[in-house]
């Protein structure tokens, strides 16, 4: 279950850093290839990683975010005690939605503002019979992917923290059934609804899954058609063998 949750908690800080990088990318355009090379996105997705291990194997160090004793199958509640879940919420969930909330406001302000620079240069520019400018309306796209990551990750992972909160207030309500096969369950599917966003979203995106699976289609066939050499050799004369792997090579390089 520790590894489950750092698994989630993952996902979780993915999005945060994900929304943070668009921010960084509107609000600094200009230094922004400066500041996110390469070596500092390796070094965010190698602290993301610590953080989550280190949220998800927090109980095993605390003892009192630990059931001292359960029966039955090991589940998320049966081993974690909800003063855990309460505490992520009050620690890490709210205070990350109200940051979310101030990046989406402070990009819709600063996209608002590009917007307006661009209709006054192209006003200015039809009054002296210039051509007008092209339109870059990336702000307004990095802004709305973002505000879908939001939608996506508050819908997701709010009922189940909600959920867990009253259940921690509330210990005759018997919440866990609701919480464990449910709610969790909807928490953890915004992963899945993560790389699905940015491969509707985003063109690059969709060119790399493209590109991913056009390699592993001309890999399956190269394994086919190998399959296919080996067994005719196997079961007639080499020559047949020899002549399948000739028409296997030729059809791969066209």
């Amino acid at each position: 279950m520790a590894f489950v949750t750092s698994s989630a908690a993952a996902s979780v800080l993915t999005v945060m850093l994900i929304a943070f990088d668009r921010y960084l990318a509107i609000k600094q355009p200009l230094r922004y290839f400066q500041i996110m090379n390469g070596l500092m996105a390796g070094a965010c997705i190698a602290g993301l990683w610590l953080v989550s291990y280190l949220i998800g194997f927090l109980p095993l160090g605390v003892r009192v975010f630990q059931q001292t004793a359960y029966k039955g199958p090991c589940s998320f509640f049966a081993v974690f005690h909800p003063r855990f879940v309460l505490t992520l919420s009050c620690v890490g969930f709210f205070p990350a939605l109200l940051l979310f909330v101030f990046f989406y406001c402070d990009m819709l302000k600063i996209a608002s503002m590009h917007s307006q620079q661009i209709r006054k240069t192209e006003h200015a520019g039809a009054l002296a019979g210039a051509h007008r400018p092209p339109r870059t309306p990336s702000d307004f796209k990095a802004v709305r992917t973002v505000a879908v990551l939001i939608g996506s990750f508050t819908l997701s992972w709010t009922p189940f923290l909600i959920t867990s909160i009253v259940q921690v207030a509330c210990q005759e309500c018997h919440l866990y059934p609701v919480l464990e096969r449910y709610l969790w369950l909807l928490g953890v599917g915004n992963s899945l609804l993560n790389p699905l966003i940015y491969a509707y979203w985003q063109k690059e995106i969709r060119q790399q899954f493209s590109q991913m699976a056009l390699g592993m289609k001309k890999g399956l066939a190269a394994f086919l058609l190998l399959v296919s050499a080996r067994d005719g050799g196997l079961q007639g004369p080499r020559g047949s063998a020899r002549h399948i792997t000739t028409i296997s090579h030729s059809e791969l390089d066209g």
